[in-house]
């Protein structure tokens, strides 16, 4: 299992809008991982999608939630899909998952 590999350098996004997340709380000490830290960021699920999808879903939990894994309409630093499949690394490709 990838999770318990030695050396593992953990990258957390984080939102405060996400209310199935569990905001601020770092997985490796939490479920007890071996790793090199977690560097946490701050995401904005509205700063992925455009205005009218927004305002479309920001009071829907779950619909809300789902933005963080599926396509963003919006450039953000934050791309599930880039991170997952696109051309370049993550740490390549977004600048707030550099080296820790």
């Amino acid at each position: 299992m990838a999770a318990l590999a030695d050396g593992l350098e953990w990258q957390e996004f984080t939102s405060r809008r996400d209310m199935l997340a569990f905001h601020r709380t770092d997985p490796v000490p939490t479920l007890g991982l071996r790793g090199n830290g977690t560097r946490m960021e701050r995401i904005h699920p509205r700063a992925m999608i455009r205005d009218a999808e927004w305002r479309r879903m920001r009071h829907a939990i779950l619909r809300a939630h789902c933005v963080y894994f599926t396509g963003n309409s919006r450039r953000y630093v934050y791309d599930w899909g880039l991170m997952a499949c696109g051309p370049a690394s993550v740490t390549e490709a977004h600048p707030l998952c550099g080296p820790l």
